[in-house]
């Protein structure tokens, strides 16, 4: 076990897991949803489609100052034939598709990479992209996999016109997300593949992308999530204002709560991942009804993955609206990594669906639904503060120690810190003793009562700290703290 003390400059220190707190008192630990922004890329009716779906986060192109985005839409009554396109956006909310003069399809002209004939489900469709603008090869600035079954690795100069090396693929099933990870240098992929839990997360490596390492298992369901399978359930059930699953049968039971994907994002030291449980409810078509809602979990590694805040949800069901204005009513799909913006606001997009599956004998107000709203899916995007996943929280006064960290007297301590209500203030302790150093108590801290983002802690002292390794201990009096870091 590494009992180095923390380095708070190289990384801000967050509270998805109890890495940083030696001990805390009257404080409890709350998962934040993001907000949702409505739907920014759907389905275009004079082409004939009907859904939008993708695996990939949005790609920030310096060269063209714009964000690039490939994406499938999908065609006819057919839920999962599809084409791939590619969306181009100054903001990354209004987004063009642009004719690219490649392939063409119902008119639709924005195709970067085909599968000749009619939109399917099968073949080596364009999955993942990474723009590499470090790349010394101008062949490879465009990095990609393809593939239903096992994911083809592909490279470009434009991300529109692809080259496929000559070497193995990687072992996948139908679902993967795809990320650079500049924490450890490597490629990360996340990949399906079954286990004695139904679909897991298995876990490939490459330095250079073209040779991965053998998939290993890293993350699934457990017991915990069959009962919350349940409960989720029923919950849609028994709230007329969500769409419950159209098949519930419990009778016939084996119906396991599974891992359909986990995307992951490296942030700050740590790895934030973002499993999409799969709650089945009964059978349908070729698959099962259920509920597909998004979860967080923590990693330092990569291997060993924690839940965050009890398995609560991070994306959860939005309200059935009959006007056809949203659509994660049913099943919630982060698209890829979160986007971090230049505040540290971050934005995640993901794929809304509003059914498991097409209902099966939807009732005469549904079928009018229908009718009228033919897109059945959309990519969405919500918004979260910086490090605003999990805060630790006082309703009246609480504590928190943290672990040794390393300081000295030039350096200075921040938070990202809600006190609106209430205050927020600091000591700095002998890492041993655990006494205030002096000038440094309570008494002499400046008391924060804002909303900040990025609050510098100031004390009233000319004491200088000549020590290099620290306690602090937070006082929170109806405050919400995110995150804090030194300088």
């Amino acid at each position: 076990m590494n009992n180095e003390p923390i380095d708070t400059k190289k990384y801000k220190q967050l509270f998805l897991d109890n890495f940083a707190i030696e001990r805390s008192s009257n404080v409890s630990q709350t998962l934040h949803q993001p907000d949702p922004q409505g739907p920014v890329l759907e389905a275009n009716s004079n082409f004939n489609q009907t859904g939008t779906q993708t695996r990939c986060s949005p790609q920030w192109n310096s060269q063209k100052k714009a964000w690039e985005w490939w994406y499938w839409a999908f065609y006819g009554e057919v839920a999962e034939a599809r084409k791939c396109h590619y969306a181009i956006s100054k903001d990354g909310i209004n987004w063009e598709t642009p004719d690219l003069g490649l392939y063409e399809f119902n008119g639709a002209g924005n195709i970067p990479w085909d599968i000749p004939g009619e939109p399917t489900s099968d073949g080596d469709y364009l999955y993942h992209v990474i723009l590499d603008e470090s790349s010394q090869n101008k062949k490879e600035k465009y990095k990609g996999l393809f593939g239903t079954l096992h994911r083809k690795i592909g490279i470009s100069s434009d991300g529109l016109k692809w080259e496929f090396p000559d070497i193995p693929k990687i072992p996948s099933h139908d679902e993967s997300h795809l990320t650079f990870d500049e924490q450890s240098n490597q490629y990360i992929a996340s990949i399906k593949h079954e286990t004695q839990w139904g679909r897991s997360v298995y876990l490939s490596t490459s330095k250079n992308f073209y040779e991965w390492t053998e998939p290993k298992l890293i993350f699934h369901t457990d017991e915990i999530d069959n009962e919350n399978r349940i409960k989720r359930i029923q919950f849609a059930t028994n709230h007329p204002e969500y769409l419950s699953p159209e098949i519930i049968d419990e009778t016939a039971g084996g119906y396991t709560a599974q891992v359909y994907n986990m995307a992951i994002m490296p942030y700050h030291g740590i790895y934030i991942g973002f499993p999409l449980i799969f709650n089945p409810s009964g059978p349908s078509r070729g698959n099962h009804d259920g509920l597909n809602l998004t979860e967080l979990t923590v990693s330092r590694d990569l291997h060993k993955w924690d839940r965050v805040a009890n398995r609560e949800l991070f994306l959860g069901l939005e309200k059935w609206k009959w006007d056809g204005s949203n659509y994660a009513t049913a099943q919630n799909l982060i698209t890829g990594r979160p986007i971090i913006k230049e505040d540290g606001e971050i934005w995640i997009y993901y794929n809304g669906l509003r059914f498991r599956g097409h209902p099966n004998s939807p009732s005469d107000k549904m079928n009018a639904f229908l009718q009228t709203h033919k897109k059945m899916t959309g990519i969405c995007l919500a918004k979260l503060r910086a490090d605003g996943f999990v805060s630790m929280d006082a309703k009246k006064q609480g504590i928190i120690i943290t672990k040794p960290i390393k300081i000295n007297q030039s350096k200075s301590i921040h938070v990202n810190i809600d006190s609106t209500a209430g205050y927020f203030a600091a000591e700095i302790l002998d890492p041993i003793s655990m006494e205030p150093l002096p000038g440094y108590t309570f008494e002499n801290c400046e008391k924060i009562s804002e909303d900040s983002t990025n609050k510098k802690i100031n004390w009233n002292t000319t004491e200088k700290i000549n020590t290099k390794t620290v306690r602090i201990k937070f006082i929170l009096e109806k405050s919400s703290l995110y995150s804090f870091w030194t300088r």
